[in-house]
């Protein structure tokens, strides 16, 4: 009786095994732990403030991010699922919540200074006034900053991106 597995199974296998054999066991990047993300005024929208979480293995970074300030939005949470090559870190973000369309993608620069990161992300707009739905980009500068870095609690105002 031959038992054989697909040739794409067997082959992404071997390549994969190959990878991890080649590159050695996976370490915890520098960018693990936790971050503020500072979100400035823009529009009509407030100064923002989150907390996010990142796991960083390799080049794949994924983070909890869940907002701290303004305080009456600390329910919302999102997951953000990227990469990180040389000094850049892009990837997207989701809410948590299905029934909440906020989602989008996050490009950041790791700066001078290893403790911030900076950039902007990117996000559908929707605008609904009756009979008129208009949706626009929104393009927002914005900053990662390492949790030791800076006391608690911070103003989302006080930080400049």
């Amino acid at each position: 009786m031959d038992i054989s597995f697909p040739i794409s199974v067997s082959f992404a296998s071997a390549v994969r095994g190959a990878r991890q054999r080649r590159a050695g066991p996976r370490r915890r990047g520098s960018l693990h732990g936790e971050w503020w993300q500072h979100i400035p005024a823009h529009g009509r929208q407030p100064a923002k403030l989150d907390l996010v979480s990142c796991r960083h293995t390799g080049d794949e970074l994924t983070a909890t991010i869940r907002r701290v300030e303004p305080e009456e939005q600390d329910h919302k949470r999102w997951t953000f699922l990227g990469h990180v090559r040389n000094s850049m870190v892009f990837g997207a973000f989701f809410s948590d919540d299905p029934n909440d369309l906020s989602y989008g993608t996050i490009f950041l620069r790791v700066g001078v200074e290893a403790t911030r990161l900076d950039g902007h992300y990117t996000r559908l707009h929707v605008v609904d006034s009756g009979k008129l739905r208009q949706e626009e980009i929104a393009d927002v500068a914005h900053c990662w900053s390492r949790l030791r870095t800076l006391a608690w609690p911070v103003s989302p105002a006080s930080v400049d991106v």
